[in-house]
């Protein structure tokens, strides 16, 4: 800095330093407790993708039990009726006048065999569940550095 004297005797004093030159010579204060720059304690709490799935879709797929089995007719369902022919060792006599009698026998054949409902015919019906295939309903909820942070660890900083 420079002095210039006056024509009064009065000093007068100028200063070539700027405020930004100036600097403070004082201690950083410290201070104890949670901050950014101690680290993160906790997450948010958050819901998503990233949590995993907490429940499915409910639709009727392949992926969940059969409901109804498909009908068909064969024989691990029972004979209906058999074949029917005249036939006198098997029927019996038709009467005075001759002939033999119409029956149906199992010595004949089979005619039909009836209807049921076996899982060997397949599955027409499939019960509705919940399966990973029929995509997710519902996300769970976690805690993830995508959610944010809820609190940060206490250290000593400045």
């Amino acid at each position: 800095s420079a002095q210039a004297e006056d024509r009064g005797g009065n000093f007068n004093f100028s200063c070539q330093a700027s405020f930004a030159d100036l600097r403070l010579q004082a201690e950083p204060v410290k201070v104890y407790g949670p901050h950014e720059s101690c680290g993160v304690e906790l997450y948010a709490v958050g819901t998503g993708e990233i949590c995993g799935p907490k429940s499915f879709k409910p639709a009727r797929s392949p992926q969940c039990a059969p409901e109804i089995y498909r009908s068909s007719r064969g024989p691990e369902c029972g004979v209906e009726s058999y074949n029917q022919k005249h036939d006198c060792a098997i029927c019996g006599q038709a009467g005075p006048w001759g002939g033999c009698k119409q029956c149906a026998s199992p010595a004949f054949g089979v005619a039909s065999y009836k209807e049921c409902r076996r899982a060997s015919f397949g599955v027409e019906l499939f019960s509705e569940c919940r399966a990973p295939s029929h995509g997710v309903e519902e996300w769970q909820s976690c805690r993830d550095r995508q959610f944010g942070v809820e609190k940060y660890r206490s250290c000593e900083h400045y």
